[in-house]
């Protein structure tokens, strides 16, 4: 059996040892209180912790009878193999990972199975600092003042209509990023956390962030819309230039960023996905990271133009993957490979079997002289031109079986 089959069956088995324990925790609270005085909460050593945002406190035992109330101090009892069960509700807060989980034995935070939690937050809100996490089934929004004034249900759905709406909420806009992977100062990087059945909406900046050397991360099936909401006026510079849905790695022109210039994360995987940034990139791959992987998603409404060289995918990157993807509706181009230096230019990156459609630019721009790596199986439809794929040998062909 695979890792991975192996982690999905612990928890299952968790779920349902914490549903056999909640039952018996239950009945023992409800004979205490039938027999005893009242006494002060412990912190639970169990295996689940419930919280609620409405009913629970921070000094409960954290049992599905006792719940605490904020998704922080679940986070700072957790061991490796707990479960974070998330009650229906709204968390109003920034929350940071305290304890890594074990590759046999993640930390799994999950959303409730009937209704919605959904984390709101500034800055980081939920920043990733520890490996072998699983986050799964909850919502995370970075725009709670303009949710507030306008549902999202009314935001735009068009590239033309982004810039003025984005214009008319400026004021009460926070540039935040909704997950953000990024060890610190442990610079053999995050391993091995997912993000799954996610739904990120409203950053101000980059909807996702994986950096400081992170491998085997995942993001799959989720939704992820609306980045980029934050104007940053910059020289020469599309506005809304940081608003990509997933960034991998670190420009290294991000000086003030620590590993900039040798940020190689590498083997996180993005696939199942849709991607609607009304902001730029779907996928952001930058100098060093490579054999990262983007798969069978849709990526679409990238607002970036031709004229600030924009794009549904950069990647600067080497030996990275797009597979098996819909790419359209960009103000720019589908695809974008190129590095600013010759030293970072080391191609092999990979482009198979996508669709693309819509994109006003073309489907591609390959400004690497790097050897690129496989090429085939693409289709280009829609009154969308091929770019510069035409340069490189079979790109229209079927892939070899």
């Amino acid at each position: 059996m695979s890792p991975r089959n192996r982690n999905i069956g612990q928890r299952h088995s968790r779920r349902i040892h914490a549903l056999v324990v909640g039952f018996f925790v239950a009945l023992a609270v409800g004979a205490a209180a039938a027999s005893s005085p009242a006494v002060a909460a412990t912190p639970s050593t169990a295996t689940n912790l419930y919280v609620n945002p409405v009913k629970g406190s921070d000094t409960a035992t954290g049992s599905a009878t006792a719940p605490l109330l904020t998704f922080q101090a679940a986070l700072n009892r957790v061991k490796p193999g707990t479960v974070v069960h998330l009650e229906a509700g709204t968390y109003d807060q920034n929350v940071v990972t305290k304890v890594a989980g074990l590759a046999s034995d993640r930390i799994v935070v999950e959303g409730p199975s009937t209704g919605t939690a959904t984390l709101f937050g500034t800055g980081h809100v939920l920043a990733v600092k520890n490996s072998y996490y699983i986050f799964e089934g909850f919502s995370i929004d970075g725009q709670r003042a303009v949710e507030n004034r306008e549902p999202v249900s009314s935001w735009p759905t068009s590239i033309s209509s982004m810039a003025s709406f984005k214009s008319s909420i400026s004021s009460i806009v926070q540039n935040d990023r909704l997950i953000y992977i990024d060890s610190g100062s442990n610079t053999s990087g995050v391993k091995d956390t997912v993000i799954d059945h996610m739904t990120l909406t409203g950053a101000g900046g980059e909807c996702v962030r994986i950096r400081n050397n992170a491998t085997g991360n995942t993001v799959e099936n989720s939704v992820i819309r609306y980045c980029g909401m934050a104007g940053v006026a910059q020289s020469g510079v599309f506005t809304y230039h940081n608003g990509e849905g997933v960034y991998i790695g670190t420009s290294s022109k991000s000086t003030g960023l620590a590993g900039a210039q040798d940020d190689a994360s590498a083997h996180n995987t993005v696939k199942n996905d849709t991607i609607s940034t009304y902001g730029s990139e779907c996928v952001d791959v930058k100098e060093n990271a490579n054999h990262n992987t983007l798969s069978d998603s849709e990526c679409s409404q990238n607002t970036e133009p031709l004229a600030d060289a924009g794009s549904n995918v950069e990647l600067r990157g080497y030996a990275n993957t797009i597979e098996g993807n819909s790419i359209s509706a960009s103000a720019g181009y589908g695809i974008k490979i190129g590095s600013d230096t010759a030293k970072e230019d080391l191609g092999r990156n990979r482009i198979i079997s996508n669709t693309f459609a819509d994109l006003a630019a073309g489907a591609l721009d390959d400004r690497s002289v790097a050897p690129s790596g496989q090429t085939c199986g693409n289709v280009v439809s829609g009154g969308t031109s091929p770019g510069n794929f035409t340069r490189i040998p079979g790109w229209s062909f079927a892939c070899p079986s």
